[in-house]
């Protein structure tokens, strides 16, 4: 097993965005409009530990994250993946080393969950759905289904009329973009229990997403910035996750300024209309309040997403470390 699968292993890195689109193309036959098949939200999952299995027909994430002494290890695989069994084969590999604690595979299929049935199987975890727009009438907001969001949206528009400005994120605004995100963090320390929560594990993923949208031709003005009086309050940005659908991410700096949010993705789904897409993925919520916001709009499709949780079989004297300084 591991002259296998040890080969097709090495580190995650910047030039392998070709690799997976290459692979995980939105045009391809498969057209399942799932938020992790994009190149943005693989970034989320990127560090210095942060693997890849690539033997030209699979391209597998392999998230490494040290815990104490432990390691967690998570396998986040497109949903077009077509074989079942790499995912298995990788599974089994790294429950072989003994400082593994436990390994998830995020998004998985129902037959996958039969074929890894013999592995130690610790719980699934049922995670908010996904949640996918119609952009047409999210931009529109008529009716008195969106009588709540297009509240929000006017009272924005009118308050802030001749103060607010929408600018793309470039590489000119980069820094207004960061000034977002660091209000963001210290607004989100405020507002959850999350009071120690440590920002800079995250400045990494936050380098490569805003790096890539001020760089990369392919995605330019797919990003957008929301400024009141020259000051920066919201950062939103968009890509094809598959033929007609776009995945979402947003960041708003403070959640005193009513309807920015709702403007946010108003601002987005105009840019998207006018390239052609039909519907938005905006993710899962990962908090209970997260998750009612999203649904006072009115969702196209739920995508349900599950994880799987194994515990490492412990049964080995070699170390997940050992075989990252090989790598």
């Amino acid at each position: 097993m591991k002259n296998e699968i040890i080969p097709k292993l090495s580190f995650l890195g910047d030039n392998d965005l070709e690799k997976f689109n290459s692979l995980y193309s939105p045009s391809m036959e498969n057209n399942i409009p799932s938020y992790e098949k994009s190149w943005a939200y693989l970034n989320f999952w990127f560090s210095k530990t942060t693997l890849k299995y690539y033997d030209e027909k699979s391209f597998i994430v392999i998230n490494c994250e040290k815990n104490h002494n432990d390691w967690i290890v998570s396998i986040i695989k497109p949903y077009d993946i077509k074989n079942v069994n790499i995912s298995i084969k990788i599974l089994d590999f790294f429950c072989h080393f003994c400082d593994v604690e436990s390994l998830s595979i995020r998004y998985y299929y129902e037959q996958e969950l039969i074929s890894i049935k013999n592995n130690a199987i610790k719980n699934i975890q049922d995670r908010f759905p996904q949640n996918i727009y119609d952009l047409l009438e999210l931009y529109n907001h008529s009716g008195s289904i969106w009588a709540p969001f297009r509240l929000r949206i006017n009272r924005f528009i009118n308050e802030y009329r001749l103060r607010y400005k929408v600018i793309i994120l470039d590489s000119y605004n980069k820094q207004k973009a960061y000034d977002v995100l660091s209000a963001w963090y210290e607004s989100f320390k405020i507002r959850t229990s999350y009071k120690d929560y440590n920002f800079l594990p995250d400045i990494d993923w936050y380098d490569k997403v805003i790096d890539y949208y001020c760089k990369s031709s392919s995605v330019y003005d797919q990003g957008i910035i929301i400024e009141i009086d020259d000051c920066p309050f919201a950062l939103g940005c968009f890509s094809q996750i598959s033929m007609d659908t776009i995945g979402i991410y947003t960041n708003i700096a403070s959640t005193t300024i009513k309807g920015l949010s709702e403007f946010l993705l108003f601002s987005l789904a105009e840019r998207a209309l006018n390239h052609g897409y039909k519907y938005a993925n905006i993710g899962h919520a990962s908090r209970e309040s997260e998750f009612q916001y999203k649904n006072k709009m009115i969702a196209k499709e739920l995508r349900q997403v599950s994880v799987l949780f194994m515990e490492g079989m412990r049964d080995s004297s070699e170390s997940l470390d050992s075989l990252l300084k090989e790598l």
